[in-house]
């Protein structure tokens, strides 16, 4: 993995989780990135989002983590920058943030999916998008699969 990012904090944004789903075993990885950078002179970083999911059988959780990427040299080229993160040594610190939360999570709740200790080969990484006025609050941050929810 590639290092052009460094975790200038790390935070538990939210976290959930049913008994019930009656799915096959899923995990699911995803990440989002401020579209603005925030300025060099505060440090040129970039607030990125994500959410582990996971669930199975007998039901499911999620956690949504947030970070500032203190990032060198910034880079404005969406696609460039969602592929640096994605290969970043950031994102697996993230990622690992995220599952030692959600691993509590399932198991107070009963439900054994197994989480592997890195992220997976493949995710998506893409810019957030504001809601719209007058739009409810999204039921995810990254507004997760509706079927994640069925149960």
């Amino acid at each position: 993995m590639s290092a052009p990012f460094v975790l200038k904090d790390l935070e538990l944004i939210q976290f959930r989780g049913s008994k019930s789903s009656n799915r096959p075993p899923h995990v699911d990885w995803r990440v989002g990135f401020a579209p603005e950078t925030i300025p060099a002179s505060q440090g040129a970083a970039r607030v990125v989002v994500a959410s582990l999911h996971a669930g199975g059988e007998d039901g499911w959780a999620e956690v949504t983590v947030g970070s500032v990427f203190g990032q060198e040299p910034p880079s404005d080229a969406e696609d460039a920058l969602a592929d640096q993160i994605a290969e970043s040594d950031a994102v697996q610190a993230l990622f690992m943030f995220a599952r030692s939360h959600l691993v509590g999570m399932l198991a107070t709740i009963g439900v054994t999916v197994e989480i592997e200790r890195s992220v997976p080969d493949e995710f998506e990484v893409e810019p957030l998008a504001p809601l719209e006025e007058g739009d409810e609050e999204a039921d995810g941050i990254l507004d997760p699969d509706p079927e994640h929810e069925a149960g």
